[in-house]
């Protein structure tokens, strides 16, 4: 998707997945992960034992466990 199009649709022209090899983010945000099993999950990013958690409502997986190999923070939040 072109950049100028991201930007009209979401407000920001940044919405492409990043690899888990190349960067993760250091702040508990809201994100969509993509797996290499094909699973989608939506949830927050969190660290714990200084290990990469996915949480979300009624789970909390271990980003290596779900072999999570691509993710995007979701948009801000939509202004009134």
């Amino acid at each position: 998707m072109k950049k100028e199009l991201k930007q009209a649709l979401f407000g920001r022209n940044d919405m492409e997945w990043i690899s888990v090899k190349e960067r993760l983010t250091k702040e508990e945000i809201f994100v969509l992960t993509f797996s290499s099993l094909g699973i989608r999950k939506l949830g927050i990013f969190t660290i714990k034992n200084q290990k990469y958690w996915i949480e979300g409502n009624g789970f909390s997986l271990e980003l290596d466990t779900l072999k999570v190999t691509h993710w995007m923070p979701l948009p801000d939040k939509p202004k009134e």
